[in-house]
């Protein structure tokens, strides 16, 4: 390991002195981040050296490097000599590592000699314009940048949005979700908007990890005091004052002597362009500013071709309701476009948020489909394209396809919660349900349990590992890093009015969970029944063609061998009905609406019980 000493005079002072303890308490990064860097330069056949950029004590050089496993040189790169020197220290002598002394804006390292840059948890602090000059001097083309950000889940936790709460008073032009600025003061960042309007860049995305761990009285204290924020909170009331504070919230709210605390680490990732090539860009295009506050309206716009107009585009509503910082949730309507009860819902409630108060960010787009939503059907009239089979989609292609694109590109990076809104569509009526992905992660699971309880479906099912989609919402939001939950209820192509009322009242719930609603979040009257959806495999399907008598309806309990319904012969009908059966039992989640029935249609899915 070797090292680089110079002299910075630089606004990062403010941790000289603290090297020893933000290394001690502070969290580390998720491992899996580093891996994304790591394939990618793989991938790529890059072989220039990872660089960490604002590196401070070696906290993420390390876990690039111990991914890295010596394959490519790792440079950390920081301009305080006190945490540069705590770097040096803590880094294990297996890993290779070199640490050297500079600003961001001013990189020590030749042109196009660098396979990755990241910056953990640091580049809100620098002067971007001129770092994002050195990323791309530096870069190989090809090359990934990486804005990495550990951050409070304060939505999930009253313990920190109280902690927040409270450095909000202590410090005035503080608010929750901001960031320290280079000139030391506090201001929202885009760092996706600013990273997609740079030609320099491409390939813009950002994806989510959310974490937890416990800590301890001292060690919360420790780690609170490791934080500026803390620091310049003691600067104005005092440290005793502060000290007090935090250790009645860490009472308040620890259990057995430890205080869970829920993160999330957000990585805003950007492709270094070929210089000799023009950059990539999605064929849709976004009208109206998901970053300003206030009620707006706009269209993605789709480039189509059909027969009738050679060249042209078709468009999706959206709509954005925003009020300062706080977590945004988007929600979802009409992927299928005969599927409507989602499609009133939203529209609904994009009216009821105009006389609500909230905080944070509300995205509505009741017609996800747009060409489905207006010729009444679940695919696209123009491709044939289901929407829920597309993702990720490509930038250019087929309309289905770009849309997906831009969806897991632009729209899910924003969003701490998606909710997806079906229902049956022409074919087949749902129970009122809640439905979640295949989830094999403990914590992640509970949280959705939880959201599923407060958006209060009478049943909430869990889809079937072996019904995984790679091409479906579920799995472009797990690839993106953001939770989803999703509704399945009503359907034959109508509004079922029950459906309705259950998905508006809790979707309103679910915000008010969230605190982008500012009001307290009430109690569904309704207790969600948690079951598993048997795979695709055991679908109850016709045995014969004929007209289909059902004998139990949506949300019915039901035996092995019980009678599910009839088939009546068409050309017989002085034979007897053939007898359908259940091979299990379960709870009745679905069945087919039209009565004409071919051989291998599907006519009942169904539920058992989750544990």
């Amino acid at each position: 390991m070797t090292t680089t000493f110079h002299n910075f005079e630089t606004p990062w002072s403010e941790f000289t002195g603290e090297g020893e303890n933000y290394d001690l308490y502070r969290p580390s990064y998720p491992a899996e981040v580093a891996r994304v860097i790591i394939d990618h330069v793989t991938n790529k056949h890059l072989d220039g050296a990872i660089v960490d950029v604002g590196s401070g004590t070696g906290l993420f050089t390390r876990v690039l490097a111990a991914e890295v496993k010596g394959r490519l040189s790792v440079i950390g790169v920081d301009p305080n000599a006190d945490m540069t020197h705590v770097a040096v220290k803590s880094a294990p002598s297996g890993l290779q590592i070199t640490f050297r002394i500079a600003p961001a804006e001013q990189l020590p390292l030749p042109d196009r000699s660098v396979s990755a840059v990241a910056a953990a948890t640091a580049a809100h602090r620098f002067d971007r314009p001129a770092f994002y000059n050195e990323v791309a001097r530096t870069l190989l083309p090809g090359g990934i940048l990486a804005l990495v950000h550990n951050r409070h889940r304060y939505w999930d936790s009253p313990a920190l949005a109280e902690y927040h709460e409270f450095v909000e008073q202590c410090i005035s032009e503080y608010r929750r979700g901001t960031f320290t600025t280079a000139a030391g003061t506090y201001s929202t960042i885009d760092f996706y908007s600013e990273l997609g309007a740079d030609r320099r860049f491409e390939d813009v995305n950002v994806r989510h990890w959310n974490w937890e761990f416990d800590t301890s009285l001292s060690h919360f204290l420790a780690l609170s005091f490791s934080s500026s924020l803390i620091q310049r909170s003691a600067s104005a009331i005092g440290k005793q004052a502060v000290t007090e504070k935090l250790t009645e919230i860490f009472e308040r709210y620890s259990q057995k002597g430890l205080l869970r605390q829920p993160h999330v680490t957000e990585v805003t990732f950007a492709t270094k362009t070929n210089d000799r090539i023009s950059r990539k860009m999605s064929a849709a295009v976004l009208t109206t500013d998901l970053a300003s506050d206030g009620y707006h309206s706009g269209l993605i716009r789709v480039p189509i071709s059909t027969g009738r107009s050679a060249f042209g585009w078709t468009a999706i509503p959206v709509i954005s309701v925003k009020n300062g910082n706080g977590p945004c949730a988007l929600l979802l309507g009409g992927c299928h476009g005969d599927e409507y009860e989602g499609q009133i819902a939203l529209r609904l409630l994009s009216q009821e948020l105009k006389c609500r108060t909230i905080s944070g960010q509300v995205i509505i787009i009741p017609g996800l489909n747009g060409p489905a939503v207006h010729s009444g059907s679940r695919l696209s009239p123009f491709d044939d394209g289901n929407l829920n089979t597309a993702f990720p989609g490509v930038p250019i292609g087929k309309p289905t396809q770009v849309l997906a694109h831009f969806i897991e590109a632009s729209l899910l990076p924003r969003a701490a919660l998606v909710v997806d809104t079906h229902s049956g569509g022409h074919n087949v009526e749902y129970a009122c349900c809640a439905m979640l992905p295949p989830i094999s992660e403990t914590t992640q699971r509970e949280r959705l349990f939880e959201l599923a309880r407060v958006l209060g479906m009478p049943m909430t099912f869990v889809l079937d590992q072996e019904d995984h989609n790679a091409g479906s919402i579920f799995a472009a939001c797990e690839r993106v890093g953001v939770s989803a939950i999703a509704a399945e209820l009503g359907g034959g192509a109508t509004i079922n009015i029950d459906a309705l009322r259950f998905l508006t009242e809790g979707i309103l719930r679910i915000l008010a969970y969230l605190k982008i609603l500012r009001e307290p979040a009430r109690k569904s009257d309704t207790e969600t029944i948690l079951i598993r959806r048997l795979p695709i495999s055991e679908t109850v399907c016709a045995p014969e063609s004929g007209l289909f008598q059902p004998a139990v309806n949506p949300g019915d309990e039901v035996e092995a061998d019980q009678i599910a319904g009839w088939i009546h012969n068409i050309e017989a009908p002085w034979s007897s009905p053939k007898e359908v059966r259940f091979s299990r039992g379960g709870k009745i989640l679905c069945r087919r609406l039209p009565v004409p029935t071919m051989q291998g249609d599907g006519l009942f899915k169904l539920g058992v019980d989750w544990r």
